[in-house]
């Protein structure tokens, strides 16, 4: 076993070392499942087909080098399926922008889920981001805040996930009860540590391998085999439902309630017909300071439940801190 941390020169003499050492077959594998250029793995190609080779999470642009990795697209589809079968319609998704097969697979399959359920794509609601917590924090503010009614967010990665987790707490949402997402990866370090649990895509690594092994060996008995495309083998990528998803509560509709929709992270106060996944406020009275303002919010309790609806309210004072308190309406 050899690791050359992604360094072309070392990894060329780490194969020439395999080659002395008669290897019945190599296995090549990526830290990130990316488009190998098959001169970079190794630059003497004859001696590499020479010996029964297979790619492990990439594959080679010409097709030449059997491969095993995961059915981005399968698995795109997979998590926006969970959310459709949930209940919602208006599904955002944040995406990577490093030019790797898997953004294009995972959008290929978000866009897929969606055309099945007859659900129009909106290019409104996908953002590109680098995979890092903060980059998904920041588009998860600007798809939240631009939603006109419930949204529901399919992150790239499990990392990118927790940043749509931190961003929730900025409006006050609860999760799932007000927003619910799903991960890609299933990253223990990442869905151990989150709370609720993160419903999340697992990457089949062990099945990977385990195919990606029986490919090498199976190679090794046909030394003969005939140039051309070979077999590029993808393996389905999981579900893994924790506590993320929930389907979203009915608001309550009534003629008499006055809605209107607050931007507590901002501050503003807007007309509109939605406050928040399960509230819907009802009235807002302006403060004396311009910089001030209060709002009441009905909640519904849910049928049978007596009083039907639960009352609160809250302000954003001039120093910009949210207090909350309960009151009748």
């Amino acid at each position: 076993m050899l690791n050359t941390g992604g360094d072309p020169e070392l990894e060329r003499k780490e194969i020439e070392l395999l080659f002395q050492r008669q290897v019945d077959g190599v296995l090549h594998t990526s830290m990130y499942h990316r488009v190998v250029e098959y001169h970079r793995i190794v630059e003497v190609p004859e001696q590499l087909r020479s010996v029964p080779t297979v790619l492990l999470d990439a594959r080679a642009d010409d097709l030449s080098v059997p491969s095993v990795g995961p059915d981005e697209v399968q698995g795109g589809a997979t998590a926006v399926r969970e959310l459709l079968r949930h209940g919602y319609r208006r599904i955002g998704f944040i995406n990577n922008v490093d030019d790797i097969p898997a953004i294009h697979g995972r959008l290929e399959g978000y866009r897929q889920a969606l055309a099945e359920a007859g659900v129009t794509f909106g290019p409104r609601l996908v953002a590109a981001e680098t995979a890092s917590t903060a980059s998904a924090y920041r588009a998860a503010l600007t798809l939240l805040r631009a939603a006109e009614r419930r949204t529901a967010l399919f992150c790239f990665a499990d990392r990118m996930a927790m940043g749509v987790h931190h961003a929730a707490a900025e409006p006050g949402l609860s999760i799932p009860a007000d927003l619910s997402f799903i991960g890609f990866d299933n990253q223990e370090l990442i869905f151990d540590g989150m709370f609720p649990g993160l419903t999340t895509v697992a990457l089949p690594h062990y099945e990977m391998g385990a195919r990606d092994v029986a490919q090498v060996l199976a190679l090794t008995g046909t030394p003969d085999r005939e140039p051309g495309p070979a077999a590029q083998e993808m393996l389905p990528c999981p579900l893994v439902a924790r506590a993320s998803v929930a389907s979203p509560p009915r608001l309550v509709q009534s003629p008499v309630l006055w809605a209107c929709r607050v931007i507590v992270s901002s501050g503003d106060g807007v007309c509109g017909r939605v406050a928040s996944a399960s509230a819907v406020v009802v009235r807002i009275s302006p403060l004396p300071t311009p910089s001030a303002w209060a709002f009441c919010c009905a909640v519904p309790q849910g049928p049978g439940r007596s009083p039907p609806l639960s009352a609160w309210c809250g302000r954003r004072s001039s120093t910009g801190r949210h207090e909350t308190w309960p009151r009748e309406l």
